[in-house]
């Protein structure tokens, strides 16, 4: 897949509406400040900050090392949304990935885009950035947090 570049990624961040729920605000944010991993590969811990700044550290799922391992811990959850449900700002998608591979996970924040840190955004060292949701392509599981 072709990199998105950072004017692609500019564009699509100015066109976001205003956030509605904690986590895709806290999420949009983490995509233009300091203090959030940059390099590729950081994707669980990327949303693990996200979570933690939104939502504080009560969900131990989100503090597993890899973006598969906690999709492997929430499957059975209740915080899982039926395949198919309408995707809300805040919803946190994972790909599961297959054994020996660390998965992935993003946060859809609204205007069918989904905020990341992913090695396709890496084209100035800094791995963070928008996605559509067709871009980003099918995953495993949506988890929805209750509200803080």
């Amino acid at each position: 897949m072709a990199r998105i570049s950072r004017a692609t990624f500019s564009r699509r961040l100015q066109s976001l509406p205003e956030p509605s729920n904690l986590i895709a605000f806290m999420a949009v944010r983490a995509l233009t400040v300091s203090g959030y991993p940059t390099a590729p590969l950081h994707c669980q811990m990327w949303a693990r900050m996200v979570y933690e700044h939104a939502i504080g550290g009560q969900w131990e799922f989100a503090h597993l090392p890899s973006a598969r391992l906690a999709c492997l811990a929430f499957k059975n959850t209740k915080y899982v949304l039926p395949r198919g449900a309408k995707l809300e700002p805040g919803d946190v998608l994972y790909k599961q990935g297959l054994p020996g591979q660390f998965g992935h996970v993003g946060v859809f924040v609204g205007a069918e885009l989904v905020a990341e840190n992913s090695s396709i955004h890496d084209t100035t060292g800094d791995a963070r950035g928008l996605r559509t949701l067709t871009e980003f392509g099918a995953y495993t599981l949506a988890v929805r947090y209750p509200a803080p």
